[in-house]
């Protein structure tokens, strides 16, 4: 299996695979190890350390706060041996200054740009072997209270919510109906859920939840029935990077690269980002 390149920012990862079955392959082999090796999370570098200093180290944040003084010493009182002064950390090395956290955000906003425009350039050079982006987020907690009726037997609000949108390019425009697009249609749908099935099998198995959306209903796969849907043309998959359009008859989504020529699934999961469940997809593999 060949994959040309991910890409990584803060709460987000993407990657380009062959087909939907990759995906859930590569998972599967990875769970079936039995082992997870620590790969290095996605991180953003802000270009300076917030790091504060070791208390262990230095007669700043001394072990105990009766003797402050270099060589445990420290003033007599009556009670010295029975009262323990609270630590209480300096705010000249645990507070951002406001100029210093002006300029960690202007890094950001910057750094974003960039990933964004290595997105598109890797997206653009995708050929026919890499059809399928598995775009990995962290649901925002805005979303993941509006997302509480699609699932009512789990706390969405509190806890780790990861959304998978694993979206297949399509020979034919979505947008519109015909004996072709309805064929391709079903035949995405039938891949996805397959390869959906294997994928939430091998993330419960590492001892988390997950569900993926049927394509075909809006409704969650495994969850208990509910009155609450998800299709793709849904508003809220614009939290997920994609266009919701409105022709007058109906709503398409759009693909920032691939426009209307698309097929989206989306796949819910309690295991953090930077787990290396997830990681075992999210990390570039060598060659192969």
């Amino acid at each position: 299996m060949f994959i040309t390149k991910a890409v990584c920012w803060p709460n987000k990862s993407t990657l380009y695979f062959p087909s939907f079955q990759a995906i859930a392959k590569r998972l599967r082999s990875f769970s079936s190890s039995g082992s997870y090796p620590k790969y290095p999370a996605p991180y953003f570098n802000t270009g300076g350390d917030n790091t504060l200093p070791d208390a262990t180290l230095s007669q700043v944040f001394p072990q105990d706060h009766r003797f402050p003084m270099p060589g445990l010493l420290g003033p007599l009182y009556e009670r010295a041996d029975n009262e323990v002064v609270p630590r209480k950390r300096l705010d000249i090395f645990s507070c951002v200054l406001p100029a210093e956290r002006h300029s960690m955000i202007l890094r950001q906003a910057i750094t974003h740009d960039k990933m964004f425009e290595i997105h598109e350039e890797v997206a653009t050079s995708q050929n026919e072997n890499c059809p399928v982006e598995l775009k990995a987020i962290d649901c925002p907690k805005i979303l993941c209270k509006d997302l509480q009726s699609l699932f009512p037997d789990r706390d969405l609000i509190n806890g780790d919510l990861v959304v998978m949108t694993l979206t297949h390019k399509t020979e034919n425009d979505m947008s519109s109906w015909s004996g072709e697009v309805d064929e391709e249609r079903e035949m995405m749908n039938e891949k996805f859920i397959t390869s959906a099935h294997e994928i939430c099998h091998s993330l419960k198995e590492a001892g988390y939840w997950a569900d993926f959306i049927d394509p075909s209903s809006g409704i969650p796969y495994f969850g208990p029935r509910t009155n609450s849907t998800l299709f793709e043309t849904d508003e809220r998959y614009r939290y997920f990077g994609f266009e919701i359009e409105d022709l007058g008859c109906c709503n398409v989504i759009r693909h920032t690269i691939w426009n209307m020529n698309v097929f989206v699934g989306c796949i819910f999961t309690s295991a953090p980002l930077n787990h290396p469940v997830l990681q075992s997809l999210l990390v570039i593999p060598s060659k192969a």
